[in-house]
């Protein structure tokens, strides 16, 4: 069997964790961002709503198994992307016996939640076990974690802190998830040698064509931090720092997110930055997908405790 090797960029709205009570491990938790549309969602200021999804090369696609696979599409001549979306997922990359190194968070530079919000501290019981307020739980045992900068191509200045985990595997690389009510598989494969996926918390409205910057003012335009606050089990109420603030302060010596060129709107190479998403997508994930988040260092990853 080949090797091939596996690198998976974690974008957006994400926390890194090895210390949550009763579930040993290294996890990645995406928070769940939706809200019932009543009236009275529109009464308090709050984060949008976001999507978590995987995405990868269709050109990889073996198979998958209680898992609907949407095709992104790209202009004539683009590298074809598809994705499946994650709806209270617990997750796990399958790796058939090829030998990693164990996970661990280690120095890995990201902010610590308790670092921008006291409240922090402790986490809601939500965000622990069985993870009642995850969009997606991801296990992993195994792997090379670092944080990396993604830079937007023609905003150098504006960034944002995301995660790879690099891996290996045996012939074909398996993502395994299970809800209460199912297991799902996707089924992955390259020619190359080498498989590049990622994973993606991200506002839902981009699914819908609107890639605007959301105002503050907007009931849905409170700053995507907030969303991290709201992870804590204390009053979020004095909570006011930002990751950009955290940034500011700490300057962590973080190296280029080396997300390939053709795979666009992820994040930056060290030669080219990052590009535009090429997609053009009707009921999936649109053009400029990721450059919102590119472009707002509080979509950055995080980590607890």
């Amino acid at each position: 069997m080949a090797t091939i090797d596996v690198v998976v960029f974690f974008v957006g709205l994400t926390t890194f964790s090895d210390g949550i009570p009763n579930d040993c491990g290294v996890k990645a938790i995406l928070p769940r961002i939706q809200q019932q549309q009543t009236k009275q969602a529109h009464v308090h200021a709050r984060v949008e709503d976001h999507q978590a999804a995987l995405i990868f090369e269709t050109a990889s696609y073996v198979g998958s198994t209680n898992w609907k696979k949407y095709d992104l599409k790209v202009k004539k001549g683009e590298k074809a992307f598809s994705y499946v979306l994650l709806d209270r997922d617990r997750v796990r990359f399958i790796t058939n016996g090829a030998t990693n190194e164990t996970a661990n968070l280690g120095d890995i530079q990201l902010p610590r939640l308790p670092q921008i919000c006291d409240a922090t501290s402790k986490l809601r019981r939500d965000f622990m076990p069985p993870y009642t307020g995850a969009a997606a739980v991801f296990d992993i045992p195994e792997g090379s974690l670092k944080a990396c900068l993604s830079t937007a191509r023609d905003k150098p200045a504006a960034k944002r802190l995301d995660t790879k985990i690099r891996l290996k595997t045996e012939d074909s690389f398996v993502i395994s998830a299970s809800t209460m009510k199912q297991t799902k598989e996707l089924r992955l494969k390259s020619k190359t040698g080498a498989l590049n996926v990622a994973v993606a918390n991200v506002p839902t409205r981009y699914l819908r064509g609107d890639y605007s910057v959301r105002p503050e003012t907007a009931a849905d335009g409170m700053p995507h931090v907030h969303a991290y606050y709201g992870m804590g089990d204390g009053n979020i109420s004095s909570c006011t720092r930002t990751l950009q603030d955290w940034w500011d302060t700490e300057q962590p010596d973080v190296e280029p997110c080396d997300i390939p060129v053709d795979f666009r709107g992820i994040g930056g190479t060290p030669s080219s930055r990052s590009q535009e998403a090429p997609f053009d997508v009707a009921g999936a994930l649109p053009p400029k997908m990721l450059k919102g988040t590119i472009y707002n260092f509080e979509c950055s990853n995080t980590k607890w405790p």
